[in-house]
């Protein structure tokens, strides 16, 4: 304990060295060569906690971070090259994500060469919060990194990937970004392309800083010949209609399910089964209901959508173990699967929830319906599974719906938990 405090006090000392400058508004020298060395050494080693607190050193004002510039960077590099196959899967450590955080906020040109590699990283948790803080520190130099992104190795097999870069530009508040993302549109499809569309139909002269001439030419571009899923005034007549670009042609009305629209492309329905779903409502049993309405949202879904379906009461089950693509033939096996559900035991809410959260990376949605509170798994109190589940759908950005049935007040608050964050929708049935 002693050795680690005596080390932690040197580097701190070193630092207050090299940064006594403070918040002075001067032309601000970056460090020797030697103070370099050191501090990527330091923020590069094996300890985490040192470099968390290294890096919150560092962070303390613009005049540190921008002296510090060479030895993040070269810090930054390392350990990128350190990962390997093992890291792809885990979370970003603590000292790792502050590094990052603290490097986006020098908006300089050689900063982006190490948050460039970030950004590529072969790991799916680095590069997704790397993303969103050049984003949410307006990082402007790595609008064309970012754009440049959408063709990286990992980009096109991980909509969280996608979903976040699309969320870094618009955080950019820049035209250059908005520009971007114009020419991105008609690259991305589903649930992303409707946010994206949402946000883009908001777009005024002033987001392009007032600059009348920038906005004409926004407004004329090509990217805006393709017809946006814009939320039409309740007395249009065409309110429901919405473009499919796989079949290049309106359609007037849009599939839902439990009157929430379906803008993905590959979704999930999630199906509590548990004995408590036999209970006899209006127009029949629970589970009937919930079949009869699965199955009507399943007939429309469009020939390039994918989809499964995860079924649980004290164990989940899958009719699919991976997406299926929504031909006549499946959707027709898929009913037939709904068809013979019958009831189970215990509710395993969580077991659902987490099996559905990694069901696939290129997940854009997930549907849950559930009709009390969870009985059993590995977690059964709702605030800790609310906890785990939003973190775990950190860097997947999954939009999740959730429909209660007969909600009791705890669990209305728990499902209404789990859809605002990610943008979702929440519903309650008799």
């Amino acid at each position: 304990m002693r050795a680690t405090i005596s080390s932690l006090t040197t580097i701190f000392t070193l630092l207050l060295c090299i940064f006594a400058t403070g918040n002075r508004c001067q032309a601000v020298e970056p460090a020797t060569t030697a103070e370099t060395q050191k501090i990527a050494k330091i923020l590069a080693g094996r300890s985490d906690t040192v470099r968390l607190r290294t890096a919150l050193a560092i962070d303390q004002n613009i005049t540190s971070r921008v002296q510090a510039l060479p030895a993040m960077s070269d810090a930054l590099n390392t350990l990128i090259e350190r990962l390997d196959e093992k890291d792809r899967e885990e979370p970003i450590p603590p000292g790792v994500a502050q590094l990052i955080s603290t490097l986006s906020k020098v908006d300089r040109d050689d900063a982006v060469a190490p948050l460039s590699a970030a950004v590529n990283a072969p790991s799916i948790a680095w590069a997704t919060f790397t993303i969103d803080a050049v984003g949410q520190n307006k990082h402007h130099s790595m609008i064309p990194e970012l754009v440049d992104a959408f063709d990286g190795p990992l980009c096109s097999s991980h909509y969280g990937l996608r979903f976040a870069l699309v969320r870094s530009l618009l955080l950019m508040q820049h035209p250059d970004a908005l520009e971007a993302l114009g020419r991105l549109r008609t690259r991305i499809d589903g649930q992303l392309r409707h946010k994206l569309d949402v946000e883009l139909d908001k777009l005024t002269v002033d987001d392009f800083w007032g600059d009348d001439q920038r906005f004409a030419a926004w407004t004329a571009g090509d990217y805006l010949k393709q017809p946006i899923n814009r939320p039409l005034s309740p007395d249009s007549m065409f309110k429901s209609a919405s473009y499919s670009e796989s079949a290049n042609r309106m359609r007037l009305t849009r599939q839902k399910y439990y009157d929430i629209d379906i803008y993905a492309k590959r979704l999930l329905f999630v199906i509590d089964r548990s004995g408590s779903m036999a209970q006899v409502g209006y127009r029949g049993t629970r589970i009937a209901k919930a079949k009869q309405e699965l199955i009507a949202a399943i007939r429309g879904l469009e020939p390039d959508t994918e989809f499964s379906i995860l079924v649980f009461d004290t164990d989940i089950r899958a009719y699919s173990e991976s997406l299926q693509i929504a031909t006549d033939e499946n959707k027709q096996k898929a009913i037939r699967y709904v068809s013979a559900l019958n009831c189970g035991k215990k509710t395993n809410t969580y077991g659902a929830l987490r099996r559905a959260i990694e069901f696939d990376y290129q997940l854009e949605a997930i549907f849950v319906l559930t009709d009390g509170r969870p009985t059993t798994g590995q977690v059964v109190v709702p605030e800790l599974i609310l906890t785990d589940i939003l973190q775990r759908n950190q860097f997947r950005n999954i939009t999740i719906n959730t429909v209660a049935i007969a909600a009791e007040e705890s669990l209305a608050g728990f499902l209404q938990g789990l859809t605002t964050p990610s943008g979702g929708e929440y519903r309650v049935v008799d």
